[in-house]
């Protein structure tokens, strides 16, 4: 329904990504990065979510736009590729891929990160609890 649309359009301007303020600029999606690291910060999950989940998440939308429109366009072009416009056409889905992938190591590449410094956060937090806990044992001790 239209409703979860813009429920879900919300959802993504809350973590800063838009179409911009019209499709002039064929329709590239904005990133606003503040937005989307203060997103990240509260909701984490909620973020991954929105962007993976298998239903509405961005990425499986966005790969299964591009798979129906390059059906679209085999089955008007012809599969074999008759004529140099076809070829062109081609030349852009191979590099529509290209992005995609790229994209997709981006992705992985800035989950990878953040778990990184998550997991980073996590041993210093751990390191400071054993300190404070050998400190009061320390002090307890001598009392």
């Amino acid at each position: 329904s239209s409703a979860t649309n813009d429920a879900e359009m919300r959802q993504l301007f809350q973590i800063g990504l838009s179409t911009g303020a019209d499709f002039t600029n064929g329709g590239k999606i904005e990133l606003n990065e503040e937005k989307l690291k203060a997103a990240i910060e509260k909701d984490p999950e909620q973020v991954y979510q929105l962007f993976t989940n298998a239903e509405s998440g961005l990425l499986p939308q966005i790969r299964d736009a591009a798979a129906a429109s390059r059906s679209n366009i085999t089955r008007i072009a012809g599969a074999d590729g008759a004529g140099a416009p076809t070829y062109s056409m081609g030349r852009e889905m191979t590099q529509i891929d290209t992005r995609i992938q790229r994209l997709n190591a981006l992705l992985v590449d800035k989950e990878n990160a953040y778990y990184r410094r998550f997991a980073a956060m996590e041993t210093a937090m751990n390191q400071a609890n054993s300190q404070a806990a050998s400190l009061q044992q320390f002090l307890g001790g001598g009392m």
